[in-house]
């Protein structure tokens, strides 16, 4: 090669090398807008609804107000607490946040809180429209990708005093990071995410496999590999650690006492009998959840204690029935594993109605009727136009979320995404793939959906670009010092 190519080769890599994470045609202070009009949704039903702290929040501040006070139990005292001692039921990273935040602020912690996440959030906006333009969609698609997931359930987590939003946005930045920077340190910084996201819901340690084929993609990928899943791990081996020197025995957390009772309540529904043998917790429960289902899982959780069960043993028992369910029956629990997943989960990119009745539902408990199709039905036949306009639009929304999920889901497999922007692609859809494969088998709610929503809007929105691809690059590939 002559001097003179040789020097243009070099000057060329010396500039693509410079083009890193913070491209002006890429990332700018305009993003700071971005990410601002992305929390316009949440603020307005922040200012409509307030801060929401009902069903599941209490069991998350009781645990904060433990850890301030110093009076988390341990040994008899915590096992003859009660039938779900919190500190065992619920895994201790949130409460631990809001024991902070409470130490700031007794009277304004939630106020703190719902500010914290909807700035994560907002974050999580600007970092969506970065990935997808990398990944080659138009500017146009790219700001769709990213504003559309914040009209979508995230609105009712980032108002409420829960796990979703915080977690939501662990979850979805270690995906987007692995796929940003195919590096070592991008590994650590996903894998100390997911970590502490399983401080927010155990589950992580299963969801943690999801990532794998997106640390397969780094440069060293067997140590990215490492890095992505042993914080998990070492942060799940911590809490089980604590658990045994609090006297409870080698638990994550007693979450299964009532998660995995509850995953075989469609059998008991169709009288399949789960709960046949002769043993205490099989007579209990028959003569509670199998009569009257969920509303009485507390009853039965109640009499076992009463009877001398405390809460590591009915999990462990619990855990035991349920794989002995799918070894007794295994095509009855694939039919209600497939049977957890319904229309509105696929259509989750797009709800608004559906967002408004979640949130009017999980704040006051009632379920309005704008949402349900018979009732709207009924009220249009009857000549009410205010239904007709209602009943179209929800049928319209969903069918327009459905086709974002489908498309996105599918823009991978298409022949003509080939080479390294495919397999970015592929690695991707493991995560919506990943989240409903854990939650399908046991019980699946809009809220644990949450960190798909803005996966699955970068894969539309880049498989929707199709040949403009080239405006970024095609495909655009990460080395480990950044450069592309």
């Amino acid at each position: 090669m002559p001097l003179s190519d040789a020097n243009k080769v070099s000057q060329s890599t010396g500039v693509c090398r410079m083009k890193r994470f913070y491209d002006r045609d890429i990332v700018g202070f305009w993003l700071l807008w971005l990410g601002a009009a992305g929390a316009l949704p949440s603020l307005m039903a922040l200012a409509i609804f307030g801060v929401i702290a009902k069903h599941d929040s209490g069991g998350y501040i009781q645990f904060a107000d433990h850890i301030r006070t110093h009076m988390v139990l341990s040994g008899s005292a915590l096992l003859n607490e009660s039938a779900t001692p919190i500190s065992l039921f619920r895994i201790g990273g949130f409460p631990a946040l809001l024991a902070l935040l409470q130490s700031i602020s007794r009277q304004n912690y939630q106020a703190y809180l719902v500010a914290l996440q909807i700035v994560t959030q907002s974050c999580v906006i600007i970092l969506t429209y970065v990935v997808a333009r990398r990944l080659g969609a138009t500017p146009r698609l790219c700001l769709f990708a990213a504003l559309l997931p914040s009209f979508g359930f995230i609105v009712m987590a980032n108002i409420s005093v829960l796990t979703d939003s915080l977690y939501s946005a662990a979850i979805t930045t270690a995906a987007f990071v692995l796929v940003l920077h195919r590096s070592w340190r991008a590994a650590l910084i996903a894998g100390l995410l997911i970590a502490a996201a399983t401080t927010f819901r155990e589950a992580t340690i299963f969801l943690v496999f999801a990532f794998i084929p997106m640390a397969l993609r780094s440069d060293r990928r067997w140590i990215a590999v490492a890095l992505v899943v042993l914080p998990t791990w070492f942060v799940a081996a911590g809490q089980i650690g604590w658990n045994i020197s609090r006297g409870a025995g080698p638990v994550l957390t007693t979450s299964a006492q009532v998660t995995l009772v509850q995953a075989v309540l469609p059998l008991l529904e169709h009288k399949v009998p789960v709960y046949n043998s002769n043993t205490p917790f099989d007579r209990v429960a028959s003569e509670t959840v199998g009569v009257g289902g969920y509303s009485q899982i507390a009853q039965m959780q109640n009499r076992l204690f009463q009877a001398g069960y405390r809460a590591p043993q009915m999990a462990e028992i619990a855990s035991e029935e349920y794989f002995r369910t799918w070894y007794r029956y295994p095509f009855k629990m694939i039919s209600t594993t497939i049977s957890n997943y319904n229309d509105g989960f696929l259509a989750m990119p797009f709800e608004p109605l559906d967002v408004i009745a979640y949130t009017l539902a999980y704040d006051e408990s009632v379920r309005p009727y704008f949402t349900r199709m018979n009732v709207l039905w009924a009220n249009m036949v009857q000549g009410s136009f205010v239904s007709l306009i209602l009943l179209l639009f929800f049928v319209a929304s969903h069918m327009f979320g459905s086709a974002v999920s489908v498309y996105g889901l599918i823009s991978p497999w298409r022949k003509r995404e080939t080479g390294e922007l495919r397999w970015d692609l592929m690695s991707l859809w493991c995560l919506p793939i990943g989240l409903a494969g854990l939650y399908m088998p046991v019980h699946l709610e809009y809220r644990y959906l949450l960190p798909d929503v803005p996966v699955i809007c970068v894969l539309a929105a880049v498989g929707w670009s199709g040949r403009r691809r080239g405006l970024v690059g095609s495909p655009a590939i990460f080395h480990s010092d950044g450069s592309i």
